[in-house]
């Protein structure tokens, strides 16, 4: 049970509006709605500060360190490594939300000189642990030990959707970069997916306790556009996952479909699908 000197009411964190309008039904004391303006949706009613620092003291070893996942997690790695690689064959990586840097320990230690961000205790240790000064602790924008124009990749592997100022993250990195960098955004929710529209609170990306803003991919293609950046490739991966299961998946949605046209109430999650995640690939203007 969540207690209510957790919770603050907090506008759109990706515009500022006040206007918005129900997305889902939620537990208590979770409301999670879309801006009117944006289109964000976003938690209204969320954890604050000693909430979230309460819920991710752990949050490593409780959601990242069970063998299974961790193993249907590596084979995403590569998959995903393999798309950066195909742009930058080494140089300077900054991994933000690197949690026990494992995303980090797929990239060629000869090729790439690997850096690290955590936020959560447990995960700082254990990314600290393998690599010794590279790792820092705290809020991205908030950290001044990360020099400006020193990193020619800023990796956001299921990060954006945690953080209450996902605008600050992007300046951030936009600013540790150098001319011809890129920013790596992957494995995030995709508001703009045809499970996250029909399964709303049933979502399999919808956590409200931690993921507290939805995007489409239109929201960071706009946005980063305006710093300068161009977006170089874009993945929707599905079949080519551990997570895929087409058949069973596909099942699932057709009930969901058959339920809402008859005014029903879907009670199972999404499955697994095209384009519940987004990973994009920005380069930025030399």
């Amino acid at each position: 049970m969540i207690d209510d000197n957790n919770i603050e009411i907090v506008p759109c964190p990706w515009c500022g509006s006040r206007k918005n309008t129900k997305w889902c039904e939620d537990e208590v004391p979770f409301v999670t709605v879309q801006c009117n303006d944006c289109k964000v949706v976003y938690v209204k009613n969320r954890l604050n500060e000693n909430g979230r620092i309460e819920y991710y003291k752990n949050y490593n070893t409780e959601k990242h360190q069970a063998q299974e996942k961790s193993i249907l997690r590596d084979d995403m790695y590569k998959i995903e490594n393999s798309l950066v690689a195909g742009f930058l064959k080494g140089g300077d990586i900054l991994d933000v939300g690197c949690g026990g840097a494992f995303f980090l320990d797929s990239f060629d230690s000869e090729k790439y000189n690997k850096h690290g961000v955590e936020y959560g205790d447990d995960g700082f240790k254990v990314a600290s642990l393998k690599y010794p000064n590279k790792i820092s602790q705290g809020e991205f924008p908030l950290l001044d030990n990360i020099e400006d124009n020193s990193m020619d990749l800023v990796i956001f592997r299921g990060v954006l959707e945690h953080v209450v100022n996902p605008k600050d993250y992007l300046q951030k990195a936009n600013r540790v970069l150098r001319d011809g960098g890129y920013i790596f955004i992957t494995a995030t929710p995709n508001l703009n997916s045809l499970c996250a529209d029909l399964f709303r609170d049933k979502f399999n990306q919808h956590i409200p306790a931690e993921h507290i803003i939805h995007f489409s991919d239109e929201h960071f293609k706009d946005y980063l556009k305006e710093l300068g950046f161009n977006l170089v490739s874009e993945r929707v991966y599905y079949l080519e996952t551990p997570y895929a299961n087409i058949y069973e998946d596909a099942k699932k949605i057709t009930k969901a479909i058959q339920l809402k046209e008859k005014g029903e109430k879907i009670d199972f999650k999404s499955p697994a699908w095209y384009g519940n995640m987004m990973t994009l690939l920005f380069k930025k203007e030399d």
